[in-house]
């Protein structure tokens, strides 16, 4: 029925015009005038009634809603006609805005949304530098002097476990929580209940986490009440966690990627006496600082008795917003790649403007006709911008689906240092901002089209107006393949600077090898104290080692308290015999290693001798150092008989081996300090898990590690083992958060570059296109093909080259952002800078030469006759 009326009222008044344009021929025909001479200077007088009825259109409610209708229906028509226009813009606009999607997904996952916990923003980590955790004597004290304190819970992280089942003995991941731990974060069982507080908690209890209830036991409700053996510990299930539930591990930086266990399969009560780290939940008003000064005069108020008061003085507490300290590392990589993905944005919206430019052109006789009928300026730019639009609200829509398509990508990225993030939603906040980007790109895509658009300026389409309106339009597309070219040659030498750094990590001296060398992590479930297990830790790995060893394609074995890139768990303040009075001692790593561990792992020995049966308790206390120690302590001499003393203990050098890193390929090289295990039991060092390392020959991993299993399991059921991989392995775990954030900036380079060659090539073929008579003219005077090609590619290098000039500059400013990311390599590598530009030129000539070769190829004759 509105349709109706709008039509009637549109008769209506057309009705009104030809009412009084006949009033008027009327009037003249009464004059004298002849009628159709009436009817014409009628008509003349009355002025342009189609632009009469565009203003009575526009005064008319809801207007604009028509021309919009309008607009759309012209724009999709048009778009049918010209489908290799709209493929190729609505893939630029697709890879574009889905990579901007996908990448904030994750942002938005890790960065934006709360925690999964219970007033998630009043959470903080509290910590003691330089201790495991909050000491069992310190958390009576928070609990009556920690008023800035609401709550506070404490937990260990996930370790290793063996849980034994009918089936034989399985690995799983185990973690340690106070009572409260999941009332004060809100977590509700699956089935059965949770710890509740600490008076009704069961001694013995244990709940299962949802995945690990599901693999394991199948989702049968009736586990709940069964008893299980975890580590030669009888436990009692109690409950199960419902799903979605994400344990809080707060990693510290540098942990080793094999040593990363953020989720738990099962969790057990933690013993009043354990060191913990705890989470607080402020009271309304406190600070995070506040907490910190609190507990610091907490632990200067208990520790007098177990630490100096000069130590107690000088710990440093902090207290940390938990999803901060979560987050740890992995916020500078992903701000990057946002700001990568940025660019990417702003390079496809060059490429589409440059698109639309060309199409404006193509339209220049549809637009003069529109402006001939009335059409006004603001009229003709709604309608360019609306096409630009459409395309981008398309491109967005195939954005979201390529954020879902690649949420595993982005998952893999955070998940093994974010621990609290299980999957990578596509949320109403990704929506809305995948539907921002999109207007925002649509409205600087059209805009540059908009911009060259007057309607006077298709008065007449021959006329010079047209010509500098062509001519402008080709100045202007020039300018935004300058923006494009800069842009593109920031984001490839971004790539290439990571590029270098992943080959240096790759082949800097290591100084093992690891292709046929398998490690997996062995802890004995030996009773007692740990210095009293030393002994028996001895014997085990011994006969450990033998037993393996017998094992078909296995040329070595040995075991160590820490390998190569897994770190060192214990330090000694280590000097020379007789020159400690006159030097300041020097802080070491220690570690604990069996006879055959330089062999097994590929380690060369420098100077002196390997380890032998003979050094045993009750011999001669000796040492092994690497040659970073040699030259820390006495560059100039072999240290072979020398002493190195820590406190009371005195060992001798008897050999010196090649550097290995100790946590990462990126740090300098430490100075450590190898003791025999069968001495270790007069020393002030105890381990209670060391690596087995197995060298093989002829067989592979896979096969391998069953066979390592059941050789060790015949000595112990309740044998923790895990963590088996080669050292290979280890290296490339070590190197996967640099090996995914390179790849990824490397393949956003590559976009960058395809649409920056898209672009050239865009602007060469515009220009032929605009010249298409000059060069016929040029041919027929006798110009030379090679002429023309060679004045082609120069006129279009001169953008790609001024892009490059600026984009340099650019990236002397943009690549300081990576500075800590990059290894043995400047941000402002020559070498680097000047291989980008080689690429990014190479391209663009290889993008001009294209076109500039087929106008070389005009017949003059034919365009001279259609001209």
């Amino acid at each position: 029925m509105a349709t109706q009326d709008r039509d009637r009222t549109d008769d209506d008044f057309r009705a009104e015009i030809e009412s009084h344009v006949q009033i008027e021929t009327d009037r003249l025909i009464a004059e004298g005038l002849a009628p159709d001479k009436a009817a014409t200077a009628a008509r003349r007088t009355f002025g342009n009634a189609t632009r009469a009825r565009e203003r009575f259109y526009e005064s008319r409610r809801l207007t604009w809603l028509d021309d919009l209708r309008q607009d759309l229906r012209f724009t999709l028509r048009s778009l049918r006609r010209s489908p290799g226009f709209a493929i190729v813009a609505l893939l630029t606009l697709a890879v574009g805005l889905g990579a901007n999607t996908a990448v904030f997904s994750v942002l938005n996952a890790v960065l934006l949304r709360p925690l999964p916990y219970r007033n998630a923003e009043r959470l903080v980590l509290v910590e003691i530098d330089g201790l495991g955790g909050i000491p069992d004597w310190v958390r009576p004290a928070l609990r009556t002097q920690a008023d800035d304190l609401e709550d506070f819970t404490g937990f260990q992280t996930p370790t290793s476990a063996t849980l034994v089942t009918n089936a034989g003995p399985v690995s799983v991941r185990a973690a340690m929580v106070t009572a409260n731990f999941f009332s004060m974060l809100g977590i509700a069982p699956a089935a059965g209940t949770l710890f509740g507080d600490e008076a009704s908690a069961p001694p013995n209890g244990a709940v299962l986490t949802y995945g690990f209830w599901r693999r394991q036991f199948g989702g049968d409700p009736s586990i709940v009440g069964r008893s299980i053996t975890l580590t030669g510990t009888p436990l009692t299930i109690v409950g199960v966690i419902g799903d979605g539930f994400r344990f809080p591990t707060a990693l510290r930086p540098g942990t080793p990627a094999l040593d990363v266990q953020t989720q738990p399969d099962v969790i057990q009560l933690a013993d009043a006496r354990q060191w913990l780290t705890v989470i607080g939940r402020l009271r309304p008003g406190s600070t995070p600082a506040s907490v910190a000064a609190e507990v610091k005069a907490a632990f200067v108020q208990e520790s007098p008795r177990r630490f100096t008061q000069q130590y107690a003085n000088g710990a440093a507490v902090t207290a940390t917003p938990l999803q901060e300290r979560l987050v740890g590392e992995t916020r500078p990589r992903l701000l990057l790649l946002m700001g990568a993905v940025g660019c990417v944005l702003l390079v496809v919206c060059a490429n589409v403007a440059n698109l639309l430019l060309a199409r404006t052109y193509a339209r220049e006789h549809e637009l003069a006709i529109r402006a001939a009928l009335g059409a006004r300026t603001g009229r003709l730019v709604r309608l360019m911008l609306t096409e630009s639009l459409l395309l981008a609200i398309v491109g967005a829509a195939a954005a979201v689906l390529l954020a879902r398509w690649t949420a595993g990508i982005g998952l893999s990225l955070v998940a093994e240092r974010v621990p609290y993030v299980g999957t990578i939603p596509v949320d109403r906040w990704v929506l809305l901002f995948d539907a921002a980007i999109a207007v925002l790109v649509g409205v600087l895509s059209g805009l540059a089209s908009a911009i060259t658009i007057r309607s006077d300026r298709f008065a007449s389409i021959s006329s010079v107006s047209a010509a500098r309106t062509s001519t402008s339009r080709m100045h202007l597309r020039r300018g935004i393949l300058v923006l494009e070219v800069a842009l593109t040659f920031v984001l490839v030498v971004t790539s290439a600077l990571l590029l270098r750094t992943l080959w240096n990590l790759y082949h800097a001296n290591r100084g093992f090898t690891g292709a046929q060398v398998v490690t997996a992590s062995v802890e004995p479930n030996l009773s007692g104290t740990i210095p009293a297990m030393q002994p028996r830790l001895s014997a085990f790995f011994e006969l450990a080692t033998e037993r393996v060893m017998r094992l078909p394609g296995v040329t070595s074995a040995a075991a160590a308290s820490a390998v190569p890139l897994s770190g060192a768990s214990m330090s000694m303040a280590v000097s020379l015999a007789g020159e400690s009075a006159t030097t300041t001692p020097l802080q070491t790593p220690v570690a604990t290693v069996t006879p055959r561990y330089f062999t097994t792992i590929g380690t060369r020995l420098l100077t002196g001798r390997d380890f032998q049966a003979t050094d045993v308790d009750g011999a001669e206390r000796v040492a092994i150092v690497n040659d970073a120690l040699r030259r820390a302590l006495a560059p100039r001499r072999a240290l072979i008989g020398d002493r190195l003393t820590f406190g009371k203990v005195q060992l001798t050098i008897v050999g010196v081996v090649e550097d290995t890193p100790t946590t990462s390929l990126r740090e300098p090289t430490q100075p450590f300090v190898f003791i025999p295990l069968s001495q270790v039991a007069g020393t002030p060092f105890a381990w209670g898990r060391l690596v087995l390392l197995v060298r093989t020959q002829g067989v592979d991993r896979v096969s391998l590690v069953p066979a390592i299993r059941q050789a060790v399991w015949a000595l112990g059921s309740d044998i923790v083992i895990n963590q088996e991989a080669t050292m290979s392995e280890r290296l490339d775990a070590s190197m996967r958060t640099e090996r995914t954030t390179t790849l990824l900036l490397s393949c956003l380079g590559g976009i960058a570059l395809v649409l920056a060659i898209a672009g050239v090539y865009g602007v060469v073929a515009y220009a032929v296109v605009q010249r298409t008579r000059e060069i016929g003219v040029r041919l027929a005077l006798g110009a030379g093909r090679g002429h023309v090609i060679g004045s082609i590619v120069q006129t279009s290098m001169r953008p790609v080259a001024l892009g490059i000039a600026i984009g340099a500059a650019l990236a002397i400013v943009a690549t300081r952002a990576v500075a800590s990311l990059l290894f043995h390599v400047t941000p402002t590598d020559i070498r680097t800078f000047a291989f980008t530009a080689v690429v990014v030129a190479a391209t663009g000539l290889a993008a001009a030469w294209i076109p500039a070769r087929r106008a070389a190829r005009i017949d003059p004759v034919s365009t001279l006759r259609a001209e």
